[in-house]
């Protein structure tokens, strides 16, 4: 701030020109200047305390919703439960199966061949070498043969692989005339079914018993 002149008393004052008339003047007194230089301050103050408020404001950080961290509801994650696990089911069990359906199936075959062509020559077919009947006459003769139940056996081989393996299997057979070792109505009998290739017909054995 730029000081102003001494203040002097108030008051009149006379001087001389070089002529010599008499000057006369009124001397301002020091409460004017006062009054001046007082609200030049508050001007001064005013204009401050207006930047120091805005400075101020603009160095307070603004907490927006984006700075919020997120929550995620744990109810959008899929649980995993015990029911959600595909069931798993062996590949061995069902060859096996479908192995034991097959040789049940070539059974009542044999037996429909002896029905109809006679044991001799059904013999030839289905049945190992030990078993095969060594004449074509005096043989019994089935009237009619079935198969009525086979479950895996493990008597005997038991079970070695799709090639051989053994079942228990119940036969209802009717005869005309002589049985021989066979009866009239069920019989049971260890089935032993034996191959050599998968391509290769099953050979039968039968035994009474293990």
């Amino acid at each position: 701030m730029v000081s102003g002149p001494p203040c002097r008393r108030s008051g009149n004052w006379s001087s001389y020109n070089k002529r010599g008339d008499r000057l006369h003047g009124q001397v301002q007194g020091c409460g004017e200047h006062s009054m001046i230089r007082a609200r030049w301050g508050v001007l001064f103050a005013a204009a401050a305390l207006l930047l120091s408020s805005g400075c101020s404001e603009a160095s307070i950080p603004q907490v927006t919703a984006s700075s919020t961290p997120t929550v995620t509801s744990t109810a959008s994650i899929p649980q995993v439960t015990p029911s959600s696990t595909p069931p798993v089911t062996s590949t061995a069990s069902s060859d096996r199966s479908a192995v034991y359906r097959e040789a049940a199936a070539y059974l009542q075959s044999f037996l429909t061949a002896w029905q109809k062509n006679g044991l001799y020559a059904a013999g030839q077919e289905y049945l190992d070498p030990s078993q095969r009947a060594d004449q074509t006459k005096g043989n019994p003769v089935l009237k009619s043969g079935t198969v009525t139940r086979t479950q895996p056996s493990t008597a005997l081989v038991g079970w070695v692989s799709a090639d051989h393996f053994t079942v228990e299997a119940d036969l209802d057979l009717r005869f005309s005339g002589n049985a021989a070792a066979w009866g009239n109505g069920v019989n049971s009998r260890f089935v032993t079914f034996v191959r050599s290739s998968a391509s290769a017909p099953y050979q039968i054995t039968f035994a009474t018993g293990p």
